[in-house]
């Protein structure tokens, strides 16, 4: 048994409840309140979710579904508004892969079926500083 299953899952409903932006509900846009807050000490929070379901009907190794997911967090810091230091601002991406490879699983074929389908692992996926010098 897959023991990290519960963890895709927990990470599925974190990334569904933060990223979802209802038009009509002021509580889901600001998160209780918490997103104005986090603005106003310079840290900005943005996140996506991206899951699909690929099945194989006909060939490969054998036939059947798989799911792959992809969880995608950026925080940025305004560090004027954050620590009081004018100009620079701080920007860190991670992603998660995760999910079931039909390409390894079912399919057998060297080319993956999808471009979400890589080793699931969390990663750091951008990271840098940037400060401005003269206006």
């Amino acid at each position: 048994m897959n023991t990290r299953r519960p963890l895709h899952l927990v990470f599925a409903l974190l990334a569904a409840a933060f990223c979802a932006r209802a038009e009509d509900d002021h509580l889901t846009g600001d998160w209780f309140g918490a997103r104005p807050w986090l603005e106003d000490h310079g840290l900005s929070i943005e996140g996506n979710y991206a899951a699909e379901i690929l099945g194989n009907v006909h060939g490969g190794l054998h036939t059947g579904a798989a799911f792959n997911g992809l969880l995608h967090l950026a925080l940025e810091v305004d560090t004027e508004k954050a620590v009081g230091r004018p100009g620079a601002t701080l920007h860190a991406e991670i992603i998660n892969p995760h999910g079931w490879s039909l390409t390894q699983r079912y399919v057998g074929d060297f080319g993956v079926v999808s471009n979400l389908d890589t080793y699931a692992s969390l990663r750091l996926y951008e990271m840098w500083i940037e400060q401005k010098f003269f206006d």
